[in-house]
């Protein structure tokens, strides 16, 4: 099953947007070709339906932050016990238990974490947007490249 989940789902994102944090998903699971496969609310989430690619025990979105609790991605190749991401600006963003492959590491902005077969893990990502917003904060963001 994980072999066939990688292949489907190319990039996995797990982000929220500062400036109206209601305005993305709290977690976006996508297709090599960009396909939005599926989309996470407040609360639980699993994708697909078993949660061997994404799942988050508990999520909310409030003005002042984003934040999700137990995820586990791939089968629990990687999982986080806590990450939190402010409505604006980078003061604050963390993640708690970030454990991959059986690894804890603890991060900083920007920290790549290599995976197997050229894939990688970015913790914490910071990107500047030229829409209204101006700035992004992406938690994690899972690239998967085809097996």
């Amino acid at each position: 099953m994980l072999r066939r989940g990688l292949g489907l789902a190319a990039i996995l994102l797990v982000f929220a947007a500062p400036a109206r944090a209601g305005t993305l998903g709290l977690a976006e699971v996508r297709a090599a070709d960009g396909t939005l496969l599926g989309k996470a609310g407040a609360g639980a989430y699993s994708y697909p339906a078993d949660g061997s690619i994404l799942r988050i025990g508990w999520s909310r979105v409030t003005a002042a932050r984003v934040e999700l609790r137990n995820v586990s991605m791939f089968n629990g190749r990687i999982t986080v016990r806590r990450l939190v991401v402010p409505s604006r600006g980078p003061a604050g963003a963390r993640i708690a238990g970030l454990v991959v492959h059986g690894t804890s590491f603890v991060v900083g902005p920007n920290a790549i974490i290599p995976l197997d077969g050229g894939r990688y893990l970015v913790a914490l990502h910071e990107a500047v947007s030229t829409g209204r917003t101006g700035y992004v904060r992406v938690a994690l963001l899972s690239f998967v490249s085809e097996p």
